[in-house]
């Protein structure tokens, strides 16, 4: 591919500081680390590794993508990707959760709401893409594990109910996401969404 054109898609690019607090801080030059776009938050897992979500935004098949670091940044590469099923694909915006048992849990903001799937093999494959019992409006969502090692999830509504976007709570899981509890209300305003 030409250089032009391939510079002219998605991608997510990286610029990184050596001294964040200097007063004068020196910037890198930048670096492309991966093809696509990455609308959601990294995770480390607990092998040290720092995984990506990038997304091929709606044109191919496995495009919810983890993208691995094994040392600190340096280097990408591609472990794996999750089928988002074509006719429920919105935004390809998803997160992974690493469990304690080892499993990655990938929930994805679909047509349906959240869609989800679970790797076994640290991301190199995973079962395409269903419905979550999480119940919750096609928009974003957060989800992420605490220093307690709960998990906090912020979403529309309360856990039983499907709502539009107003009335972000604020959930609390102690068994990866068995069972939630909480509800804290952050915000009952309509049209409020991107939690994260």
């Amino acid at each position: 591919m030409e250089k032009s054109r391939r510079d002219a898609e998605l991608c997510v690019w990286c610029i990184e500081i050596s001294e964040p607090d200097a007063a004068q801080p020196t910037w890198s030059q930048p670096r492309r680390i991966g093809d696509g776009v990455m609308l959601c938050k990294p995770i480390t897992l607990s092998s040290g590794e720092w995984v990506l979500p990038i997304s091929k935004w709606k044109e191919h098949d496995n495009s919810a993508q983890m993208i691995v670091s094994n040392d600190q940044g340096k280097t990408w590469t591609l472990r794996g990707g999750c089928n988002v099923p074509k006719d429920v694909r919105q935004f390809d915006e998803y997160m992974f959760v690493e469990r304690k048992n080892g499993s990655l849990w990938l929930l994805a903001r679909t047509t349906h709401g959240i869609g989800e799937s679970v790797s076994t093999d640290s991301g190199k494959t995973s079962p395409e893409l269903k419905p979550s019992t999480i119940l919750h409006t096609p928009s974003r969502f957060f989800i992420n594990r605490l220093a307690s090692g709960n998990l906090l999830l912020v979403k529309h509504g309360p856990l039983e109910k499907r709502t539009g976007r107003s009335h972000l709570t604020a959930c609390l899981s102690k068994d990866d996401g068995a069972n939630w509890t909480g509800g804290l209300m952050l915000d009952e305003r309509p049209g409020v969404s991107c939690p994260d």
